[in-house]
């Protein structure tokens, strides 16, 4: 089975299970399943990049049909961050960051007393997160998960955030 348009092809388990990762799509997914004389394509309407699709489809006939589907917006991202606003008052504002990484860049929402800061990185609080962001000589890098909204920004769960001196 494939996705058409994208080089990535997949073998089923025995029980039909696969994963495929989609870089790009304009709206609809086109996956073909072949096996033997079978040869049938399924086009997946919506959904947004990074999220996670689980569907059942039953072959039978040379067709396909959808039998049920569930869309996960559960994302991870990491990136080198750079401040682009923050909105809101104390103690319920939010940060968005576009971060940037080697296949792109993304906009994230960071909210305060919202998002969970891991103790492993070396910022841990909304305020010196805005802080350090606003300091164009620190490199600010941030990894975490999120919910993927309709807008296609990623409102964060939890973050770690490291940072280190520009040169």
């Amino acid at each position: 089975m494939s996705v058409e348009g994208e080089s990535a092809i997949d073998v089923t388990d025995d029980s039909g299970n696969f994963r495929l990762e989609v870089k790009e799509h304009d709206g609809l997914v086109r996956i073909r399943f072949r096996r033997g004389p079978l040869d049938v394509r399924l086009e997946i309407e919506g959904g947004s990049l990074g999220a996670t699709v689980q569907f059942e489809v039953g072959l039978a006939d040379r067709t396909a049909t959808l039998l049920s589907s569930h869309d996960s917006r559960d994302y991870e991202f990491e990136g080198v961050a750079a401040l682009v606003s923050v909105e809101g008052e104390a103690p319920s504002r939010t940060v968005r960051v576009e971060l940037t990484h080697e296949t792109g860049s993304e906009f994230v929402d960071i909210i305060e007393g919202g998002t969970v800061f891991d103790n492993e990185g070396d910022i841990l609080s909304f305020a010196d997160l805005v802080a350090a962001l606003d300091r164009t000589e620190l490199k600010v890098e941030i990894e975490g998960d999120g919910e993927r909204q309709d807008d296609g920004a990623i409102t964060a769960a939890t973050i770690k955030v490291e940072t280190e001196a520009g040169s």
